[in-house]
């Protein structure tokens, strides 16, 4: 009985070494398949990062061009503001030369006008001095014909 008793611990011995040995063979598999699993992941992590890194160094080099048309449109924009600002500027002296040219016919015009009616006074005086002239002419020449006919 004592062997027998010997061979049951002996048996319960191996079946719980077996099982230990089944669980840390288990465990030890869990492990790798998890050390693998993670392994993977961060194989897949690093491809992603590189893929990131060329996206991310291509959207740069578009974002350097793009800033590069930006400070060309605006070095633009600026000489269209200041060839703007100069045709302003051109405008508003040509208004004010336009103004001062108009004042000018203007006054040019009120000259004229006033030379004209002094003129035209003036011919309606010599008209009217023309007139009573003849008048005159008219008189001398009839008053012989009266003298002449009052003297027959």
């Amino acid at each position: 009985m004592i062997q027998s008793e010997g061979l049951i611990g002996l048996l319960w011995l191996s079946c719980f070494l077996f099982a230990s040995l089944s669980d840390s063979h288990d465990y030890h598999n869990l492990r790798a398949a998890a050390f693998n699993s993670q392994a993977r992941e961060l194989t897949q992590k690093t491809a992603d990062l590189t893929e990131s890194r060329r996206a991310n160094a291509n959207l740069r080099g578009q974002l350097g061009g793009a800033q590069t048309a930006l400070r060309a449109k605006e070095a633009e924009f600026e000489a269209l503001a200041q060839e703007r600002d100069r045709l302003v500027k051109k405008l508003a002296d040509q208004e004010e030369s336009h103004k001062a040219a108009l004042k000018a016919a203007r006054d040019s015009e009120a000259a004229l006008q006033a030379e004209y009616e002094t003129e035209a006074a003036s011919w309606a005086e010599a008209r009217q001095s023309l007139i009573n002239d003849y008048g005159q002419i008219e008189d001398l020449v009839d008053a012989p014909e009266k003298s002449f006919v009052d003297g027959v």
